[in-house]
Order: C-alpha cells, then sequence, then structure tokens
C-alpha cells in the first residue's frame, strides 16, 4: 500500500544526523526539509488483484476465487497393508548352497483392501514399502522383492535388492528399511488381467555372492519377511470407485479481498456474482450446496438463492489422450434472485460452506471406466463484479506499517507537515497510533484528522479536488518508541458525501507533499 511511502519518507530524517569519533561538542539545531511528494489512487487501498478497469475507465471490483476444491482421496486410499511371510529352508536334512545359490522364489498375488472401489490402474504419488528382513541362515542372504504390477514411467519392474547380513550361532540377523514407491504405475488386474485391486509380488532370497565359501542351511532355518505398503497416496486411477457420500461439512475458505477493512458498511449500487461447478473427474455426481455464509466485518449473512439445497447434477468430465475436459455448471446471481447484495456488501473475512457430494449415484454406469486425477478435482469458483459505485458508511481501513528508524538516532523529534489535495468523493478520516512490543497503540501522533471530499459535480463526477493540510507531531519519547518497535497502526475511515452512491473511475487521486521541521542533535569532534 502506497499510504506506506508516506510513513517510510520518516527514515529520509537519517540524512540529517552526523557523527564524529572523538571530543564530541553537541548542539541541537531544526531544519526544514521536503520529503516526499506523490499520489494515492483507489487501487492503493484494495488489493490488486480486485481492481480493474471498466471501458468507461471506472473502476471495477472482480473477486475471482475457488471455495473448494474437492478431490476423491478419502475414498481412493490404499490402507497401510503389511504382508507378512516366514520362510522355512526347503530342505529335510542340512545342506550347504553355494553363492548365488537361490533358495526360495516365491510369487504371490496380494489383494489390496480398498473399500467399495475396484481400480484396475493407479498412479502413485507418494509412498512407501517398509520392509523388516529377519534370518537365522549363518551366511549372508540377497534379498529381491519385486512388484511385477508396479513399473516406472520408463517401464521398469519394481525391484529391490537387499543383503542381510550372516545371523551368529543360535541368533537372528535382523535389517530394515524403506524403499520409496513415488511415481510407479500399478497394474491392478492381477494374474489373469481381468481383476481389480489385486497386485503381483515376488520375494527371492539367495545366498549371497559376497561369501566366501558355501553356507550351510537346514530345516530349523528361517527368513521372516514383513512388507509394508505405507502412507500410499494416488496420483491418478482407473476402475470404478463405487457409490459414496463425501461430505465437507461445515468449513470455510479465507476471503482475502476485503481482509484490511475491519468495520462500518458500504452499500454497492450494482453487483452479481456468479457461482461455477466445475467436474474433472471421471465420475457423474450429485452436488448440493447446504449453506454459503458471509463471516462479515459487521454481519453473518447466509445466500439465500435457488441453488442452495438444489441437487446439481453433474456430468462427468471428458478424457482426450491426456487431457481432461471437465464439465461445467454455472448460475448466475444478482440482486433480483438472491440476497447476493447483502451477501458481498458484509465485506466478507471468511465463507463458510458446506457442500456433500454422491460418487456416482446411478451405479457403475461407465463399466469400470471411472478415471482420476489429482490435479482434476471438482471445484466450486466463485466469480464476483462489482462496479464500484457505492455509498460508503464509517467505512474502515486498518493496515500495520512497518518503519526503520534504526539510523537516525540523532533525530530528537520532527513534525511532518502534509498537504493533501483529494480528488476522491469520499471524506477520509485518517489515524496513526504508534504500536508498542505487544501491537498496542501506545500513542497517536495523527489523532484523528480530516480529510475532506472533493467536490462533485452535477454530472456525478468530481469537478474539483479539496485542499487540507494536516501536521504530524513525532515527539522525542515516540521517536524512541518506533525505532525500538517499528510499527505504526493505519486507520481510515471513508464516509460518502451526501449519502449518494459515486461512482470512482481511474483517473481519481488524492496528492499529498510532505515537508519535515526536524530538530536533531548534532556531533562534532577531532577525529
Amino acid at each position: 500500500m502506497r499510504w506506506t511511502c508516506v510513513i517510510l519518507s520518516l527514515g529520509l530524517i537519517i540524512l540529517l544526523g552526523c557523527r564524529k569519533k572523538e571530543a564530541p561538542l553537541s548542539w541541537n539545531s531544526g531544519y526544514m526539509v521536503p520529503l516526499v511528494h506523490g499520489s494515492l489512487g483507489i487501487e492503493d487501498l484494495i488489493p490488486d488483484t480486485l481492481v480493474s478497469v471498466d471501458v468507461d475507465s471506472s473502476i471495477l471490483l472482480r473477486y475471482e476465487g475457488e471455495l473448494l476444491n474437492l478431490d476423491l482421496t478419502e475414498i481412493l486410499t490404499i490402507p497401510d497393508t503389511v504382508m507378512r511371510d516366514t520362510f522355512l529352508v526347503p530342505f529335510p536334512s542340512q545342506v550347504n548352497l553355494s553363492p548365488g545359490q537361490v533358495f526360495i522364489n516365491i510369487p504371490e498375488e496380494q489383494e489390496l483392501a480398498l473399500q467399495g472401489v475396484s481400480l484396475s490402474q493407479a498412479k502413485l504419488f507418494s509412498g512407501t514399502v517398509d520392509y523388516q528382513l529377519e534370518s537365522t541362515v549363518q551366511g549372508d542372504v540377497t534379498y529381491t522383492y519385486e512388484i511385477p504390477s508396479a513399473t516406472d514411467w520408463m517401464g521398469n519392474i519394481f525391484r529391490k535388492t537387499i543383503t542381510v547380513p550372516a545371523a551368529s550361532s543360535g541368533s537372528v540377523s535382523l535389517q530394515t528399511g524403506s524403499f520409496s514407491l513415488d511415481g510407479y504405475y500399478l497394474d491392478m488386474q492381477g494374474q489373469s488381467g481381468v481383476e481389480y485391486n489385486k497386485v503381483l509380488t515376488t520375494i527371492n532370497c539367495k545366498i549371497a555372492e559376497s561369501n566366501s565359501s558355501d553356507v550351510s542351511v537346514s530345516s530349523s532355518d528361517k527368513i521372516i519377511v514383513a512388507n509394508e505398503f505405507k502412507d500410499v497416496v494416488i496420483e491418478e486411477a482407473e476402475g470404478y470407485f463405487g457409490q459414496h457420500t463425501i461430505s465437507t461439512g461445515l468449513n470455510f475458505a479465507t476471503f482475502s479481498g476485503f481482509s484490511k477493512w475491519v468495520s462500518g458498511s458500504i452499500d454497492i449500487e450494482d453487483l452479481e456474482l456468479n457461482l461455477t461447478l466445475k467436474n474433472g473427474l471421471g465420475i457423474d455426481a450429485f452436488l448440493r450446496i447446504n449453506q454459503l455464509l458471509s463471516q462479515g466485518v459487521n454481519s453473518t449473512v447466509s445466500l439465500s438463492h435457488s441453488i442452495i439445497g438444489e441437487l446439481i447434477t453433474l456430468s462427468r468430465a471428458s478424457r482426450y489422450y491426456d487431457s481432461i475436459v471437465p464439465s461445467v455448471y454455472e448460475t448466475h446471481l444478482n440482486a433480483s434472485n438472491s440476497n447476493v447484495d447483502n451477501f458481498l456488501e458484509s465485506l466478507p473475512q471468511e465463507v463458510e460452506y458446506d457442500i456433500e457430494v454422491e460418487v456416482n449415484p446411478l451405479g457403475n454406469v461407465s463399466g469400470y471406466n471411472d478415471f482420476y486425477d489429482m490435479d482434476a478435482p471438482i471445484g466450486v469458483f466463485l466469480d464476483a463484479s462489482m462496479p464500484l459505485s457505492l455509498i460508503a458508511n464509517n467505512l474502515t481501513l486498518q493496515d500495520t506499517l512497518t518503519i526503520d528508524l534504526s539510523g537516525a538516532a540523532s533525530v530528537n523529534e520532527v513534525t511532518l507537515l502534509l498537504e493533501i489535495m483529494n480528488g476522491l468523493p469520499l471524506q477520509a478520516n485518517v489515524e496513526i497510533g504508534v504500536l508498542d512490543a505487544n501491537d498496542k497503540v501506545v500513542s497517536r501522533i495523527f489523532s484523528p484528522n480530516v480529510v475532506p471530499s472533493a467536490l462533485v459535480g452535477s454530472d456525478g463526477k468530481v469537478s474539483s479536488s479539496s485542499s487540507s493540510e494536516h501536521e504530524v507531531l513525532i515527539d522525542s519519547q515516540d521517536m524512541s518508541r518506533i525505532r525500538e518497535n517499528g510499527r505504526l497502526l493505519l486507520t481510515v475511515v471513508f464516509d460518502s458525501p451526501g449519502n449518494q452512491h459515486v461512482k470512482i473511475y481511474n483517473s481519481y487521486r488524492l496528492a499529498y507533499s510532505v515537508k519535515a521541521d526536524a530538530s536533531i542533535t548534532i556531533t562534532t569532534g577531532d577525529d
């Protein structure tokens, strides 16, 4: 915010100080110094992302944001799954095995316990295989774990090899660790190629080639293998995702556009809101918005419109090669069909919502061809358009400003002389407070000063700017506080003259110039 320019200009006062190293001789002196000049527009009082200019050069407030991003991680979840096997050495009596000789090779088909979901394939965003290997064999054993169903982006099968050190007589050798599954593609159609939720694994154990001689094993030796699929997150999936209801419960989204407005009211002459639902998922769905609630500056307003409580049908998205085209549902709200004016004029700081989605309400109509991509969820979007023709009533903006005066130790006190030419059709009541270390106002250095509104002609446009002069006294105590904490609280209260809607144009500016009448301590001496 460019109000900061006025405050930060205090930092230029450090140019008034000078110091010598030894034998100091000090006296006080005063200077009148021009510091800064410039201008502010409405875009400096409102976040840039909200401000655009209409074809007639008037200011248009435009808010575009995502209220909700709903994916299927709640139902497309591979639970942590432990696969534990104990393998006895398959020999009836003691035998000697040569380095490199395989003595266990077990292919298995593992079924993952997905709840109400049948997956044919998936891409894993993240996850691990945590392993624990125990061996009583008195020689190094090479353990290889394969998941033939899992391949990386180059088509390489998941294959990991670990050496379990030789066990001492009568003891067990233990080896633990973790393998990453990030980015792997998982074919879940099992051995037959037509099933779901099944993956193929192979466990292979052999006498490690690092052994310098044969290793003696017997039927009393065993290998215990525990592999756990852990913290698996699915990035993409295909199959049938079942019938489920996903509910957000009462949740909220931060509405950042009005975060600096802390009180007062605003009446906007004309405003509209588009509510857009985008389904990027390869499922049919019913969506119901049970509630949209604005937690505003001074009031709480529940949105009233026919869409609230309505069961909305969302068609499944389309997929063309690697591109997903979402289905779109839009509805338009204005003052005639809703209370959207009250909803937005409450200056929402948060929007509370309660939304539920029914997945595949008609069952498996896709024939196991549902698809999911974590980057293409169901999204609920708000697009608000508000031409800035308004009535402001004690509309209060508040902002914390940071200033560094650590280099102005020689300045005792300063009086800032502000000359303001207000070209905005709004009266502003300005206050600047000094904050302590706990962000409490302990002193006011500009309290309060009225900046008169510009004059508005019969055509509803500003005909001439108002002129006013103001003094900001920063005494030695406040200078010390600012040097120590470096934080000021700016409060601006806006009012519309005559309680009439006034249109704000891009050309309207509030011009200012700042001079400083400073008392400083000048210290001199020999080097």
